[in-house]
């Protein structure tokens, strides 16, 4: 009889340990679906660190609020897209060029390759001179059709808008 009685302890004790991983398991189970609403679907899009543009041949005429550049591709990928902007000088603010923030290129801008952009510009400054400070930044689209803006291939340079 006391055979049978200890038989019965061991095996409601295995029962119980397996109940408790159970248990477990199925909370862990439940934190995760909880925590996956949480957690963003979309990543914010990269672009490579070997994209690299110049902007060559400026002219700047105030008098026609023209802004016309040739920006080459030095890098080591396609760039689809540029932002411009134009900080006159005594400002801190750099306008965009044009207002709503980025220009597609008209066709993919392989490597070595170069293209010519026109902008108006309104919003640059108020008179002309020199100290005038253009900034182009390179975007392309990746995978899933997303703008991602090179961060660390911005190239400055100072210019003169010229009446």
């Amino acid at each position: 009889m006391l055979q049978q009685i200890k038989s019965k302890k061991a095996v409601s004790e295995i029962v119980s340990y397996s109940i408790l991983i159970v248990i477990a398991v199925g909370i862990s189970i439940l934190v995760f679906a909880f925590l996956k609403v949480y957690i963003p679907k979309f990543q914010t899009p990269e672009c490579p660190a070997e994209v690299h543009i110049i902007a060559d041949n400026i002219n700047c005429d105030f008098t026609s609020k023209k802004l016309t550049f040739t920006v080459k591709n030095r890098g080591l990928f396609s760039v689809d897209s540029v932002f411009t902007r134009l900080h006159p000088p005594g400002k801190e603010i750099k306008s965009l060029i044009p207002e709503n923030g980025y220009k597609i290129l008209p066709e993919l801008l392989a490597p070595g390759n170069s293209t010519d952009l026109e902008y108006d510009f309104t919003t640059a400054g108020e008179i002309a001179g020199e100290g005038y400070t253009l900034e182009i930044q390179p975007a392309i689209f990746n995978e899933e059709r997303k703008l991602a803006v090179c961060e660390n291939a911005v190239a400055t340079q100072k210019i003169a808008c010229l009446e």
